[in-house]
């Protein structure tokens, strides 16, 4: 689903430019590729290099949640690969970043980022020139990033870092095969930000109140996937949701509520012993529970949820999400969340909702 890059980026490109105070960090990486299997040693013959430029804006302090962070910077990272494998090729992918500094001192700073974005990649399974290539089904794909990185100060405008951490590139079911490319990474680079330091434009934090009323999100998304054989038919999938939303701190909510899901796939589900599929049911429901981590009007959604109807008799009885929210307008807000069984991908989420 392009559509569904498309929108990755336009939300990254407009939390990006709401931020504020440019820098510039580039990195070399190298990295060594996380197996996911045993019968796949043709695609572990080297250590893949690359390298990341990432273009960030610091955070000004005019919103209390700018201080909650310690003034957190946002933007977007270019990253190249060189897999140096045939089967694999190179990717390409650009990220919306956000970097959490986690301890500072006078010369020296931790922090943590965390990046989403698109990617593609020259080289995908195709049965019939790149067979061996059980990693990456489709050219375009989802990328993730998450480090843990050590700034070592220069000057106040000139970084060295050090960064350590997984880059990871799937499709989330859209097309197999799609076991994924997980690289831990090493990165050396430098960062570099002009001018002078400025200060936060609040010196001080309003206190936090918690609120004691409960908020509701009505949530309506859709889906694809592919089930095997590779290049086969697309079932689409939706659900709807019904959250009550408690805010616990400053940073956490917790939701709570229910589920139901409608996957097309499961209409063509042959129970043990037939021969032909019966008119099955394609719905599921559950109880879903999660925090989300707010960010202004961007929020990190993480989600598990425990199927309390559930006809059919595969798959295991929970799963999880991972994603996040962007609040666009007033209570409205769109999602984007990748759906998981037992590690393994199942299908993209995307839709939109509203909290009253």
């Amino acid at each position: 689903m392009k559509f569904s890059y498309l929108l990755i980026v336009s939300l990254l490109l407009t939390h990006t430019l709401s931020a504020q105070r440019l820098s510039i960090d580039a990195q070399g990486l190298t990295s060594l590729i996380i197996p996911i299997s045993t019968t796949s040693p043709q695609l572990l013959t080297s250590s893949p290099k690359g390298v990341e430029l990432r273009i960030m804006k610091e955070t000004n302090g005019s919103e209390d949640w700018h201080h909650w962070y310690k003034s957190p910077r946002f933007g977007l990272t270019v990253i190249y690969y060189d897999f140096r494998n045939q089967f694999l090729g190179k990717a390409i992918s650009l990220q919306g970043v956000g970097d959490f500094p986690l301890k500072k001192r006078a010369k020296h700073d931790w922090h943590f980022l965390i990046g989403y974005g698109v990617a593609y990649l020259t080289e995908n399974f195709n049965k019939f020139r790149n067979r061996k290539n059980t990693y990456i089904g489709s050219q375009f794909n989802y990328s993730f990033e998450m480090m843990l990185g050590y700034n070592y100060h220069l000057s106040p405008q000139v970084k060295l870092s050090a960064e350590a951490g997984i880059i990871h590139y799937s499709n989330a079911a859209l097309q197999l095969p799609n076991g994924g490319i997980n690289a831990f990474s090493l990165g050396l680079g430098a960062k570099y930000t002009p001018g002078k330091t400025s200060k936060p434009i609040l010196d001080t934090v309003k206190p936090f109140q918690k609120p004691k009323k409960w908020r509701w999100n009505v949530f309506g998304g859709f889906g694809v996937l592919e089930q095997y054989p590779t290049g086969g038919k697309k079932y689409a999938v939706y659900n709807v949701n019904v959250l009550g939303e408690k805010r616990i701190s400053r940073k956490l909510s917790w939701l709570v509520g229910l589920e139901g899901i409608y996957n097309n796939l499961y209409k063509e589900y042959i129970p043990e012993g037939q021969n032909l599929p019966e008119k099955n049911n394609p719905g599921r429901g559950s109880i879903l529970t999660g925090i989300d981590i707010l960010m202004g009007k961007m929020v990190i959604m993480i989600q598990a949820g425990l199927y309390i109807y559930k006809p059919q008799d595969f798959d295991a009885i929970w799963y999880n999400k991972y994603g996040f929210k962007w609040r666009f307008y007033q209570d409205f807000f769109t999602s984007f969340a990748i759906k998981t069984q037992l590690g393994a991908a199942d299908n993209f989420e995307l839709g939109i909702g509203y909290r009253f």
